[in-house]
């Protein structure tokens, strides 16, 4: 499925969509 989950790493409120 779609998994999108917040980086909190360097990006602040990144969205990154993840596609397993």
């Amino acid at each position: 499925g779609k998994i999108t989950f917040y980086e909190d790493r360097g990006f602040q409120g990144h969205c990154y969509e993840c596609s397993s």
